[in-house]
């Protein structure tokens, strides 16, 4: 991480270039969510300080995903009745949403492929956004801001291994996201 120091000058692009250098995560939380909770929101507001606490990652979005009514859950309450209420609990939120693409699913969908799903999901909306981009800035991009460099799961993976903080949990799900 850079050094920020208190500068009229330089602190907030030091600030601002620090927080650019940090590899982008979305955090994602499947569940049932029946019904959700102060502590549901709590936890990505926990992950989300201790990541950016590391100097290492920058979280850009969080996503609850309910599973579908196929879950079959003693007690569980409608995936329409689940989402309206995770609706209105994030309104305040700028930065966690719920999608409501598990509960749509016709089963109950493994976790690995709720991640494949968001995954390809932001690698497409990120894709439209440089194509955006491009047409209303037609300028050349350095490689530093390229997609392939900054959302690269890849370079994610490879960070995470080499990293003496990171969980053996958060490892070995990319590990099998990279390899699905």
């Amino acid at each position: 991480m850079r050094s920020c120091f208190l500068t009229k000058t330089g602190w907030s692009f030091s600030i601002f270039m620090s927080m650019k250098s940090r590899i982008p995560l979305i955090l994602l939380a499947c569940g049932s969510f029946n019904p959700i909770t102060n502590m549901h929101m709590r936890l990505f507001e926990l992950a989300r300080d201790h990541l950016h606490q590391t100097g290492r990652y920058r979280v850009i979005e969080g996503i609850m995903s309910p599973v579908s009514d196929d879950y079959r859950k003693k007690g569980l309450v409608s995936a329409r009745h689940r989402i309206a209420m995770a609706k209105l609990a994030l309104e305040t939120s700028d930065w966690i949403r719920v999608d409501p693409w598990e509960t749509e699913q016709e089963s109950w969908t493994e976790t690995v492929k709720v991640l494949r799903h968001h995954y390809n999901e932001s690698v497409r909306l990120l894709q439209s956004r440089k194509e955006i981009m491009k047409s209303i800035q037609p300028t050349e991009r350095s490689t530093e801001n390229s997609l392939s460099s900054q959302y690269s799961a890849c370079n994610a993976y490879r960070t995470l291994e080499k990293s003496p903080e990171s969980s053996d949990f958060l490892t070995s799900v990319l590990k099998t996201v990279m390899e699905a």
